[in-house]
């Protein structure tokens, strides 16, 4: 309280005086714990308390979604969901099993996709000794 009063009367009514020599980390603290008092004497704390811990708990998972969007990069994103659009649009134009088998082989080869199998799938599933490794 001594520290509002010693701004007034030190800033004689200007207003921009009186809000640069209050202190108002003082005041907030201030102001919190008597609401926090308040709080507790109307025996409303816990219920206040519960959704002051949801929101910041909210908020520390908004944050962290937030930095993760951050570190997309979205040409990189643009251009890998271009390519499976291409893919797809290649699906619909298979016209039969052969056709829709090489066109999943070149896309395994395109994309550098690791495949269980060496060499022709139908030869290498023949073999009794062969099996498929999956990385």
């Amino acid at each position: 309280m001594m520290d509002g009063i010693d701004a007034n009367v030190r800033s004689h009514g200007d207003f921009l005086v009186f809000f640069m020599r209050i202190n108002l980390i003082a005041w907030y603290r201030f102001t919190t714990l008597v609401l926090k008092e308040v709080c507790i004497r109307l025996k409303i704390k816990f219920s206040l308390q519960k959704y002051l811990e949801a929101y910041k708990r909210i908020n520390k998972a908004l944050q962290d979604y937030l930095e993760k969007l951050e570190k997309i990069d979205i040409e990189a994103y643009k251009k890998e969901t271009e390519e499976y659009n291409r893919v797809i649009a290649a699906f619909d134009q298979a016209k039969n099993n052969k056709d829709l088998n090489k066109i999943l082989l070149d896309t395994f080869e395109k994309m550098n996709y690791y495949k269980p199998w060496n060499g022709d799938f139908d030869e290498h599933m023949s073999n009794k000794n062969a099996t498929l490794i999956f990385k």
